[in-house]
């Protein structure tokens, strides 16, 4: 029990928070990383349950259309996916158009003192003007979906009103605000978006993952597995590590020179270099303030380190000056 009085805790302590340094910051920068996946996440399942793909696939069976206008609140009735069959309908003489097209045309039925829109599918492939429209529809079964109408035409009223013999004032009060519409039940065009949604979705989970898992374990960075090509890759952490603590020669930004590394920990890219190990490097793209240092190592690989200054590549280039003498 007294075991822990005869070691050096501080010591090992201090030593295992200066040898994390580098995972620690590797681990910051992925946290960091972590942020926009998790959100963009986020809003491609809000707008799966915006689809809901549950009421497009299964629609509302209204066995009376007027009872179920009657029986539910303006909020409930508002983008309800609805299968229903309507009788005796009249045509109003208003098209919906789109670009030159013809989408739908607009019918409406009368039951008592009540009036009900609907959008009815009239569109043709060749446009507005070469698909007979009948003035009566006495039975029509369709799924459409119900839409408020923001403001609806008096043009389109007073056009109704002639049609029924009715006031144009007393048949505004008593017309539906909803719409029944056909040409708005674009169950293939939600599929198609619901399924790009879904891709989006299992792409950035399995990066979410991805990140995860280097959270846990940063030495499966790419960064990390490459120190193999160079001896032992966990000698050369804890040794670059340890440098960190008091060998460094210089530091640019989230960069270091070390007496035997080159350490880059940005969050876009890790690398850890020897230094003995570089045959050579280069400047590139001069005209830039940030620009790039190609590193071409001794068994042949090629690195470049991103944004960094032309001073940046001077004290690379006496670094490994230095090492070279002292070899």
């Amino acid at each position: 029990m007294y075991i822990f009085q005869y070691l050096p805790i501080y010591d090992i302590i201090i030593f295992v928070m200066r040898e994390q340094y580098i995972e620690k910051q590797l681990r910051k920068n992925l946290i960091k990383s972590l942020v926009l996946p998790l959100l963009f996440f986020g809003v491609l399942i809000d707008a799966l349950l915006i689809l809901n793909l549950n009421e497009v696939s299964k629609p509302v069976k209204v066995d009376n259309v007027w009872d179920f206008f009657t029986e539910n609140s303006n909020a409930s009735l508002k983008n309800k996916y609805v299968k229903v069959t309507l009788n005796n309908l009249e045509y109003t003489g208003f098209d919906l158009t789109k670009s030159g097209k013809r989408i739908g045309s607009f019918y409406y039925m009368i039951n008592n003192s009540n009036c009900i829109l609907t959008l009815i599918n009239t569109s043709s492939d060749k446009g507005s003007t070469h698909k007979t429209i009948p003035s009566k529809i006495k039975k029509y079964q369709l799924t459409g979906k119900i839409l408020k109408s923001s403001s609806l035409n008096n043009e389109l009223i007073n056009n109704i009103a002639k049609q029924i013999s009715w006031d144009s004032k007393n048949l505004k009060d008593n017309i539906s605000e909803y719409v029944i519409s056909e040409p708005d039940y674009k169950i293939s065009k939600v599929y198609m978006l619901a399924s790009f949604i879904v891709i989006l979705l299992v792409i950035t989970l399995i990066y979410i993952i991805y990140k995860i898992i280097l959270l846990v374990n940063p030495h499966l960075l790419p960064g990390f597995k490459i120190l193999n090509r160079y001896g032992s890759r966990d000698i050369h952490i804890r040794t670059a590590n340890r440098e960190l603590s008091n060998k460094v020669i210089e530091r640019l930004d989230n960069a270091f020179i070390t007496e035997n590394y080159f350490i880059d920990l940005s969050t876009y890219k890790t690398i850890i270099i020897p230094l003995r190990d570089i045959d050579a490097c280069k400047y590139q793209n001069r005209r830039k303030r940030k620009s790039t240092i190609k590193v071409r190592m001794s068994h042949g690989d090629t690195y470049k380190i991103y944004d960094r200054t032309y001073s940046d590549y001077k004290k690379l280039k006496n670094s490994l000056v230095l090492v070279s003498t002292n070899n």
